[in-house]
Order: structure tokens, then sequence, then C-alpha cells
């Protein structure tokens, strides 16, 4: 993997764990606001936090999964493409002789 590359997915991965954390800490801290009703803007960025911490769990059970799955199919093939090892006289160079 290029140094780009490493550098892009580490800052996409403090971006995400930011988000997240940050998040869960706006949640907790208004939780127990003065709502004005139907209009609250709080309750609006409250629910979009929800959102995005329920997204964002969905997202990485179904990277888990998806890495599961494919540890297993690469674990399946291989033992798939192990060659037999069948015995016969040949193998094992037995002398047939009466």
């Amino acid at each position: 993997m290029s140094d780009k590359k490493r550098v892009s997915a580490m800052l996409l991965a403090i971006a995400v764990l930011f988000v997240m954390l940050f998040s869960a800490f706006y949640i907790a801290k208004e939780a127990d606001h003065d709502c004005c009703g139907g209009d609250c803007s709080i309750c609006y960025q409250i629910s979009v936090c929800e959102s995005t911490l329920k997204s964002v769990g969905q997202a990485i059970g179904m990277i888990t999964l998806a890495i599961f799955v494919g540890v297993f199919v690469l674990l399946h093939l291989s033992y798939i493409n192990k060659p037999a090892r069948h015995s016969s006289p040949v193998t094992l160079k037995v002398k047939l002789s009466n």
C-alpha cells in the first residue's frame, strides 16, 4: 500500500471516530434540553446524530460480516484445492513379487 493511501485511510478512520465520538457526546449533553415543540432544532440534531451512529454501526457490522465471509471462502478454497493423497502400491513403492 502506498504512503498516500495509508495516510488517507488513517485520516478517514480518524474522521469516522471523531464523528462517532462527538455525536455520542452531543446526544448525552443535549438529552435534557428545554424542548420548544415540533420544530426544535436540538431535537433535529439529536435525530441526525442518532441516525449517523446507527448507519456507521451497521456499516461496521456489514464490513465485519464481509471479512468473516471472505476469510471463510479463502480457507474453504484452500482446503478444496489441496491434492488428495491416495495410497497405492506405486506411491508407497511396494515391491510386488511372488
